[in-house]
């Protein structure tokens, strides 16, 4: 029989920071899609946010002349030079000049329209989609994309569990291999990538104080906050067009929506919902549907469907997640080192980190859509249709 002697594990760190990141690579969950960023180097995790500029921009009034009465915060979205087009017209017009309540164009070209002037717009004004901002040769100057707005943060949030391997257990083989140190490493890793998941999404925000551990912000706190996106539905059946309202909403405020995140329920009626519009080659043997992607109707582009089980059942969610973020404390990660008494009959270790998660310009990349229909009374509704 082996001697077991000095417990060599005791006294080792093991950094179990990249085993982690090959965990939450492979699940197909909300924090997937976070990739790493640079470490947090304080406690309050603080960012700048970036001024988004959407490629639209609304008028309220057109004079004859081209002069379109804007508000400030729809003037800020416009560039000298810029090539617009009424999202009802092909006609093609350029800014010429900008201040805060006005934007001036000038006629380019019809591109098949009969608009064929200025005076051919609508007095009563319109939405312009901008298209591009042509520059001179040897320009000194451009199209300014880069602007910080302010900022936000977050807070580095602790994740522990702990287990213990007896003299006992390690000496015999009964217990299969559930008595390596690999075996409980690897379980504790996969039951904190699940309760960062968690947070990622329901975490409320708490600031660490003396008598208060601190918690990290998710999906709700952030994408609730006062001035964000909304879409709200009075008992309506979650479908492609409610997520495409959310969508156009990221959209118009500069964003490039990729996810729907929904609960297990909500995702059966999105997939039952799609069911006459899908074409299946799966194999005979496979039975079943799943839709696992929406376009968009505004751009085309493919967002992912992620379902959560943490997501409430009358509502879902549109997200931007190039604004994500997963940051560590201090050139940190995730640790497996010595716990307990140092008298402990075997081995005692501990799997920690401390981290915090981003959501850069989480009022114009998220978007919470709320009022749904049950699913369990969309689901029948939808058999029964």
């Amino acid at each position: 029989m082996p001697t077991i002697t000095s417990f060599d594990y005791n006294n080792k760190v093991r950094d179990l920071t990249d085993a982690l990141s090959t965990i939450i690579a492979k699940q197909s969950n909300f924090l997937s899609n976070f990739p790493r960023v640079a470490d947090a180097r304080q406690r309050k995790h603080e960012w700048l946010e970036l001024q988004l500029r959407p490629r639209s921009f609304t008028t309220t009034a057109i004079t004859s002349a081209g002069v379109c009465t804007v508000t400030a915060t729809e003037s800020a979205k416009c560039y000298v030079g810029q090539l617009v087009s009424l999202v009802t017209d092909p006609a093609v017009f350029r800014v010429t000049t900008v201040t805060p309540t006005q934007v001036t164009l000038a006629f380019v070209g019809s591109n098949g329209s009969s608009v064929a002037a200025l005076n051919g717009l609508p007095t009563t004004g319109g939405t312009f989609r901008i298209q591009s901002a042509p520059m001179p040769s040897g320009s000194s100057s451009g199209e300014e994309t880069f602007r910080q707005s302010g900022t936000d943060y977050n807070v580095t949030q602790i994740f522990r569990k702990n287990f213990t391997l007896s003299r006992t257990s390690m000496a015999i083989n009964v217990y299969g291999n559930e008595n390596a140190l690999a075996y409980q490493e690897g379980h504790a890793l996969f039951e904190i990538a699940r309760d960062i998941n968690s947070a990622a999404i329901l975490g409320p925000r708490v600031d660490a104080k003396e008598d208060v551990n601190g918690a990290m912000g998710g999906l709700c706190f952030f994408g609730s906050q006062a001035g964000g996106l909304g879409v709200t539905v009075s008992n309506k059946i979650l479908d492609d067009f409610i997520v495409n309202d959310a969508a156009q909403a990221i959209i118009d405020a500069g964003g490039v929506p990729d996810l729907v995140i929904v609960g297990p329920g909500q995702a059966r009626v999105l997939s039952a919902a799609y069911t006459k519009q899908l074409f299946y080659t799966r194999p005979e043997e496979t039975r079943g549907t799943y839709v696992g992607s929406i376009a968009t109707q505004s751009s085309g582009n493919l967002m992912s469907i992620f379902q959560e089980h943490d997501i409430l059942d009358t509502e879902a969610w549109v997200v931007d997640s190039s604004g994500f973020g997963l940051s560590y404390l201090a050139d940190g990660g995730v640790e497996s080192t010595p716990a307990g008494s140092a008298d402990v009959d075997g081995i005692s270790r501990k799997v920690i980190g401390e981290l915090t998660l981003e959501f850069k310009n989480a009022k114009q990349r998220i978007c919470k859509i709320k009022g749904l229909t049950p699913s369990a009374t969309a689901l029948g509704a939808l058999k029964a249709a």
